[in-house]
């Protein structure tokens, strides 16, 4: 026990507690030994523990006025809430001091479980007793700080800390005071190292500090106290969710998902643990996965603002503006509602073209006056449009030149972005340089501009400069990469993910990105899924290494392993919804529809307010042929979200299956009269009349269609409805007038050429193919058609088109298709045989491909192995429609 003493007096928890287990050992019903075990375990951050200890000591025979205010303390800290009020309540200590600090324990379980007033009446009967009790008077403050009385509870908590300097609970709970005030953050940081000096092994206020170094921007000094934390608490649920905090805050996304997803699975219901995985996975781009996460949270604490505001965000996100509306009311229709939400609000009804309620939206949120910038920017940048643009840049302008953050800088640099103005975009760029110190992500956004510009070297540079200030900056290395591949040197492009695996060999977003590579080269089929089962090992909680390696087996139509990995997937992370959804495709590629069926209800689980998991369902009934379960899961889907694209085109599917035109017309128009701005109505009333064969009819839909926002399809199906219906001048004239507002339209011009070469004008399809490759070189499409046309007209060129196609799409069979013919039209022969090969193990049952492969073989005089092909497509029978030349070629072979 003297060891034990001195190791207490010299703050040694470590050996304090070993000496003291090693004697409890010989003596386990020393009273005293287990009251010292229970406040080493106390310091030591590890509550959960203590209390037995604490229940030991007192069943021992310890003074109950000495074991009880600790234990108390202890089980409030491990969340037991209930069974302190239970246990403590009415519990009666003769020493005033013990009964205040008791009480005040009691109080703070109360406070947590929102009896604020029941914690305040307990807290003032703890201070009559004992005026001078420290744990009592840090109440009183935290209570006050509660009722928003911040400046009442920090003068209760100084005249303590003046009275106790020494106590390091009071200290932390300064520190969590100081965050709460504007620019409080470097208080805080000094509060809680006043805390950790007097208790190193204080996990709650490491804890806080990370939250504090983070609000300041201290990435590094979060990560050392994360680093402790993982010394003093490792395996606690705190430590995991600050290593994840600092994960996120660091811009490590991918490591954030993995720690954030292994504490859902612990704490399914934590609502801050919900938002903060939330915001994580809308850094990650996957804002479905964040939108149930939101919403989850939303529903667990329907009253929690911050939870409405990141759901609504995520709807947004989604093009859910009906929905995001809907989330907003409660928060938009308060007296006091915020600048932000009234943000948000007015972005909402612009989406879903209700520009008067916008404006109003805007006009309330101009008289609020904002100081944030990042509001003054919403509210400038709400001008375009709406008066002159210049003025409206003038403004931005002049909250970048003020403001040291950068929310108008970034505003400026895409406004002048979608203006097409890429040097206005770079000066301002420039601009923000001269504000903040160098990092990678403003080299990387100069690069993308520059790109934009086709200024290849200029953009390089800028993603070299990148990688010169952090060489594993992904976003660099894949642009580079990228910028490797379009000038022909794959090698170069693979050693840059080669060289962030050499100095971080577990980074699965290179492994990915290597195996894509690799499959591009169109030899390394076996590396690239090497690849991506190692990108899965190094990082089993990343769906994105998941995906991939799922949609390695799916594209090749090998159902069984794609569902394994599928299943694999599910079971390590069971509420993702981007690998329920892909289990379900899986599922539905080995015909398993019932299975199919139970996944996506899954999802609809998962997600109660969001339409897609319906709308999943109702793919598979039509699929299947049951008709009336179709329409229930799309109805239950148009409840749900009324204007939801993938819901509407089913609907109509099913009302036109029906032969029920008439209903296709009034869910288009349902649609037109939900979204007004939206050309989505207008395209799907178009393809309903189309399909009537009404083409005058489709013609004026499309017309209005293009008008609209979100024109997507609808100019491509205008200009094929009038080729179709022979009106060929007004077709010229619709894409002349196009192309003058659009002429980077890639697409566009690709279809013109599609058209063509469906009606025989194969020159004007090669015209328009050559010309879509000026604007987007790697146009799948394009090249691909480029080639065959020059194939057939036996022009040079056809192999090095394919090629470049294949390159593209290193999976895509009908590509590889047109690369064997085009090599076997230049007498390639073996090259050509080994890339048709390649397209038949891609498309296993796509027959017309292996007819291609056994007449390759056969010119090749590989009479056994042609023979073998032919054989399996005689085995297909009346299946496959070129029996006759399936025959034919047999008999050459001497089969009777």
């Amino acid at each position: 026990m003297s060891r034990v003493q001195a190791a207490v007096a010299a703050k040694d928890t470590k050996t304090a507690k070993i000496e003291l287990k090693n004697f409890l050992q010989k003596h386990p019903k020393s009273a005293q030994a287990r009251f010292l075990l229970a406040q080493q375990l106390v310091i030591n951050s590890e509550f959960t523990a203590a209390v037995p200890e604490f229940q030991r000591a007192l069943d021992s025979g310890h003074p109950p006025q000495e074991v009880l205010p600790p234990m108390a303390r202890a089980m409030v800290r491990a969340g037991e809430l209930g069974r302190v009020i239970a246990m403590f309540k009415d519990e009666k200590l003769a020493n005033p001091e013990a009964m205040a600090s008791l009480g005040a324990s009691v109080a703070m379980a109360m406070a947590m479980q929102g009896d604020t007033q029941g914690a305040m009446s307990l807290t003032d009967q703890a201070l009559r007793a004992a005026p001078l009790s420290a744990p009592a008077r840090l109440m009183k403050a935290r209570l006050e700080a509660a009722a928003g009385r911040v400046d009442v509870g920090m003068q209760e908590l100084d005249k303590l800390l003046q009275d106790q300097p020494g106590d390091g609970e009071a200290w932390a709970t300064k520190g969590d005071f100081m965050l709460r005030l504007p620019g409080g953050q470097q208080a805080a940081v000094d509060a809680f190292g006043k805390a950790l000096a007097i208790n190193p092994h204080d996990a709650y206020a490491l804890n806080a500090l990370v939250a504090a170094q983070l609000a300041l921007g201290n990435g590094d000094a979060a990560k050392k106290a994360v680093k402790q934390l993982r010394e003093i608490a490792p395996g606690q649920f705190t430590t995991a969710r600050s290593e994840g905090s600092v994960a996120y805050a660091t811009g490590d996304h991918a490591r954030a998902r993995e720690i954030f997803q292994s504490l859902l699975r612990a704490a399914p219901t934590n609502v801050q643990l919900l938002l903060l995985a939330g915001e994580n996975e809308m850094r990650l781009g996957a804002a479905t996965q964040a939108e149930a996460m939101f919403a989850k949270a939303s529903a667990l604490a329907p009253s929690n603002g911050v939870a409405r505001r990141l759901l609504a965000q995520a709807q947004l996100k989604l093009g859910q503006t009906s929905k995001a509306l809907v989330t907003l009311a409660p928060l938009v229709d308060a007296p006091d509602a915020n600048a932000e939400v009234l943000a948000m609000a007015a972005e909402a009804r612009l989406m879903n073209g209700e520009t008067k309620a916008a404006d109003a939206l805007y006009t309330r949120l101009g008289k609020l006056k904002p100081t944030d910038p990042r509001l003054r920017t919403i509210v400038a940048t709400a001008g375009f449009g709406r008066g002159s643009d210049e003025a409206v840049l003038s403004e931005l302008q002049d909250i970048a030149t003020k403001d040291k953050g950068t929310s108008a800088d970034m505003a400026l640099i895409a406004a002048n972005m979608q203006r097409g103005q890429p040097d206005a975009a770079l000066n301002a760029l420039a601009a923000l340089d001269k504000k903040l110190p160098p990092e990678p992500r403003r080299q990387v956004l100069r690069g993308q501009i520059l790109a934009s510009k086709q200024d290849w070297a200029g953009a390089r540079l800028a993603f070299e400069a990148a990688l010169a200030l952090d060489a594993n900056n992904m976003p660099a290395v894949a642009a580079l990469s990228a910028l490797d591949a379009r000038e022909n040197k794959p090698e170069l492009a693979m050693q840059r993910f080669q060289a962030v695996l050499k100095s971080q060999p577990n980074n699965a977003q290179a492994m990915v990105a290597l195996a894509e590579l690799a499959e591009r080269q169109g030899t390394g089929q076996a590396d690239a899924l090497k690849l991506r089962n190692a990108a899965v090992k190094a990082a089993p909680g990343d769906p994105d290494a998941r995906l991939a390696l799922i949609n390695h087996h799916f594209v090749r139509h090998d159902h069984d392993s794609a569902l394994a990995a599928a299943q694999s997937a599910v079971a390590s992370m069971p509420d993702n919804l981007d690998l329920l959804e892909m289990l379900g495709r899986c599922q539905i590629g080995k015909d398993q529809s019932s299975q199919a069926l139970a996944t996506f209800g899954k999802i609809i689980n998962l997600t109660p307010k969001s339409a897609h998991g319906h709308a999943l369902s109702a793919a598979v009934f039509l699929r299947d042929g049951d008709e009336e379960s179709a329409r229930r899961s799309i109805d239950r889907a148009l409840q749900l979200a009324p204007g939801d694209t993938e819901s509407l085109s089913l609907a109509i599917s099913l009302a036109m299956r029906k032969r029920q035109p008439e209903r296709a017309l009034e869910i288009a128009r349902k649609a037109q009269q939900l979204q007004p701005a939206d050309a989505l109505g207008w395209t799907l009333e178009g393809e309903i009349e189309l399909n009537r064969g009404n083409l005058a009819q489709a013609v004026a839909a499309y017309r209005k269609a293009i008008d609209k926002n979100n024109a997507g399809t609808a100019p491509r199906k205008l200009y094929a409805t009038l080729v179709r219906a022979d009106k060929m001048a007004d077709a010229a004239a619709f894409a002349s007038q196009w192309l003058k507002s659009h002429p980077k339209d890639a697409d566009f011009i690709y279809f013109m050429g599609d058209v063509a070469q469906a009606r025989g004008d194969l020159a004007e399809a090669g015209k328009r193919f050559e010309e879509t490759l000026v604007l987007a070189p790697e146009h799948l499409l394009a090249l691909n058609n480029l080639a065959m046309l020059r194939l057939q007209a036996r022009q040079p060129g056809a192999v090095t088109l394919a090629e470049r196609a294949a390159r593209v799409a290193p999976n895509e069979a009908a590509v590889l298709d047109t690369l064997a013919m085009a090599q076997a039209g230049e007498n390639q022969l073996s090259a050509a045989i080994t890339t048709q090969t390649r397209a038949v193990q891609i498309a296993p049952d796509a027959p017309d491909m292996r007819l291609a492969l056994a007449k390759l073989l056969l010119q090749a005089g590989e009479k056994a192995k042609a023979k073998a092909e032919l054989d399996r497509l005689a085995a297909l029978g009346a299946g496959f429609k070129q029996q006759d030349e399936v025959a034919r070629l047999l008999k050459s072979l001497g089969r009777g």
